[in-house]
């Protein structure tokens, strides 16, 4: 295998057993027959089988980030299982240079009963580190997890965003080369998410290749070279990004089907959640709405434009930078209705050293009483850094001249030939 390559799969299938108890003889029966170095025709399926993965081939540069994509069932966990070797493949095979870091699993590892401390030095032997190592990043591991108030308590009466934090901390501290991450930042709150995604591409700028698996379509499109979208085991789409979510978004993702209800949020999801991140090199000093901001919620009128404007300054040149605009229906997973970014419509945009604003602007926003996130971001070149982020609910006032949740013009016109 070329040694630029960090990862190869050739013809890589896996299959399972719908009955547990058949597993279990199947289980028995490949055991012995790889003992006796007879192994079958693992190809076939037995009866109660399926398969699980089949005929997946892609090859990831070192150094790139894999974005991993499909409905839930599609093959992700059990592909990143595969390549950590938890699974061995039943057809193909996968080629591996460099050591695996794996966060597949929230709290997979930790022993309940131990402290968050002890479990830094379980969980950093396991990985390879030696109890030097693990001393010298342990003040680093555990300022990341911004868990100092509690690394001491028994990680049994810790949340699952704090088990997703420790995990994160700990895996992206010990030595690695190539990363596994599997949803779990979907536990985590924003702000720590953001944080998370900015040493992925830390990481990424050290040469770390990363395999990402997330229902977030904005995060796979800002730092992902490559996109992998699967469907019941199945390779859909291998390579260009931006084509793979868009076939993903339109015809994998269901609509809202509230017709004209307003969604009613919980506490957490009315939060306006702003997060700058990057360095000192970008500041944000405010951002207006037009229309305005009002107790933590955007109202429009169906038709109108929707504007954003950052003011900033940037002690630098930022050339070349992605801007990206989404609306999308709340819930526990992103479910996009509209995604652009400004390459999509081929503007370019820098910003030069100095004070500046960039106006974002959303024309005819043609929704009928529908409650969406408004979602927008810059990104730094071709670092992927998040200079900026933020979510505001946004609530489209229409009328009662048509249902569902767009907002059309109609006419109707009669001919008489009689």
């Amino acid at each position: 295998m070329d040694s630029n390559i960090a990862i190869k799969v050739e013809n890589l299938g896996k299959k399972f057993c719908k009955d547990l108890q058949r597993s279990m003889v199947y289980g028995l029966q490949d055991m012995f027959r790889d003992w006796i170095n007879r192994p079958g025709n693992r190809e076939r399926l037995r009866e109660g089988e399926f398969w699980a993965l089949k005929d997946i081939d892609f090859e990831l540069p070192r150094g790139q980030t894999l974005g991993i994509i499909g409905r839930n069932g599609a093959g992700k966990t059990t592909l990143l299982r595969l390549l950590n070797g938890i699974y061995p493949p039943d057809q193909g095979r996968i080629q591996i240079l460099g050591k695996i870091s794996p966060l597949i699993s929230t709290g997979l590892g930790f022993h309940r009963h131990l402290t968050g401390r002890q479990n830094i030095f379980i969980s950093g032997s396991v990985r390879g580190m030696s109890q030097k190592e693990i001393r010298a990043k342990l003040d680093s591991i555990i300022a990341f997890a911004e868990l100092e108030d509690f690394i001491d308590a028994p990680v049994a009466t810790y949340s699952k965003g704090m088990l997703m934090r420790l995990g994160f901390s700990i895996a992206t501290h010990c030595p690695v080369e190539i990363l596994l991450i599997d949803e779990v930042l979907a536990v985590g709150d924003m702000k720590f998410r953001v944080k998370c995604y900015d040493k992925i591409a830390e990481l990424k700028g050290q040469g770390v290749t990363t395999l990402l698996v997330s229902h977030v379509m904005g995060w796979i499109n800002a730092y992902s070279d490559k996109v992998l979208l699967m469907d019941k085991g199945r390779m859909v789409h291998f390579g260009d990004v931006k084509t793979g979510v868009g076939i993903y978004l339109k015809h994998y993702l269901e609509m809202g089907k509230e017709d004209g209800k307003k969604i009613e949020l919980d506490d957490e999801e009315n939060q306006i959640l702003q997060v700058v991140t990057g360095n000192d090199d970008f500041v944000v000093e405010g951002v207006q709405f037009t229309p305005e901001l009002r107790n933590g919620s955007i109202d429009l009128q169906s038709g109108a434009d929707l504007t954003v404007t950052v003011q900033y300054t940037a002690r630098r040149d930022f050339p070349d930078v992605d801007v990206n605009t989404i609306l999308s229906v709340p819930g526990k997973f992103d479910r996009h209705i509209f995604q652009c970014w400004n390459r999509n419509i081929n503007k370019r945009i820098d910003f030069k050293q100095g004070q500046g604003a960039i106006d974002i602007t959303i024309k005819n926003v043609n929704l009928n009483n529908y409650r969406v996130y408004l979602q927008f971001s810059v990104s730094a070149e071709k670092t992927g850094h998040l200079l900026f982020w933020k979510q505001i609910p946004v609530y489209v006032q229409g009328d009662a001249s048509s249902n569902g949740f767009l907002s059309l013009d109609m006419d109707y016109e009669v001919q008489s030939y009689g």
